[in-house]
């Protein structure tokens, strides 16, 4: 073999696919492979200054290396390690501790921090962690990243049958209600419009996103700072002290809202234009 001659070569017999390249090594040099510790050895001319540089693939991720300026005396080695966290399995499963602040992503998985590049896949914050109410979804509630600023409810006068109660989490069973009864109401165009803003998740984790109740957005007192953090962190539109329209009928001529940092509970005339969010269970 000679001198700055490129080269290639793949391992065998490894517990994980890793394909090693390396290039400038210099004259008479041995590869061999220390099979516990996935190291190679690189025998060089004693005082001569050498450089290895290169890249391994593992799992789709490329690290590259390079090891340059370096010499060895006689009788003697030294070790160069080369960082490899990016090379995780793909069945790898991490614990996590469910807690309010978790970014929800796309995938069904939890994150403290959304990496760069990775909003898009972002589905919202958990804001609530508990029994939902939602059939199968027992473990909390989720925030959507969007907003709409101005909307009215419904129509004023009209009784639209939904739920009055304001101690129990049916914004999942409310909003079913009135997308299906209640299609021309102002805030279920408004649901239609934000729910198409909002991403969905692909591996059935979620209710889907709904209209939550007077009691589902009561419990956002205690992580409204938390979340707002959380949505800034990510550059998304963070929550008003306003008052949210909830799926909560009062009467016939009023509906309910909340103001998410105190955790007020009115009633507005189903014709005034206020805030609408979205949540989901999971």
């Amino acid at each position: 073999m000679k001198g700055n001659e490129s080269y290639k070569w793949t391992a065998d017999n490894v517990e994980m696919p890793a394909e090693f390249t390396a290039n400038n090594l210099p004259e008479n040099v041995y590869l061999g492979r220390e099979t516990d510790n996935f190291a190679f050895k690189y025998l060089v001319k004693p005082g001569e200054t050498f450089t290895a540089s290169g890249s391994f693939t593992c799992y789709d991720n490329t690290k590259n290396y390079t090891i340059s300026g370096k010499t060895v005396s006689s009788g003697k080695y030294k070790q160069f390690n080369i960082e490899s966290t990016i090379l995780k399995g793909p069945e790898e499963e991490i614990p996590h501790v469910l807690k309010i602040g978790d970014y929800f992503m796309k995938s069904g998985a939890l994150l403290d921090e959304v990496p760069a590049g990775e909003v898009a896949n972002c589905m919202g914050v958990v804001y609530y962690v508990g029994n939902t109410g939602v059939a199968g979804k027992s473990l909390g509630l989720i925030v959507g990243l969007n907003e709409i600023y101005s909307t009215q409810w419904g129509t004023y006068g009209e009784s639209s049958g939904v739920s009055t109660d304001q101690t129990k989490f049916n914004g999942y069973e409310n909003t079913t209600y009135l997308t299906s009864n209640k299609s021309d109401y102002a805030i279920v165009k408004s649901y239609n419009t934000l729910k198409g803003q909002e991403a969905s998740e692909t591996n059935n984790k979620t209710s889907g996103w709904y209209i939550p109740s007077v009691a589902e957005m009561k419990v956002f007192v205690s992580a409204y700072a938390t979340v707002n953090g959380q949505l800034g962190k990510i550059k998304k539109t963070q929550l008003s002290a306003s008052g949210y329209w909830s799926s909560t009928e009062h009467s016939s001529s009023g509906a309910h809202f909340v103001v998410l940092d105190s955790g007020v509970v009115g009633s507005f005339n189903k014709g005034d234009d206020r805030r609408l969010r979205l949540v989901c269970a999971f």
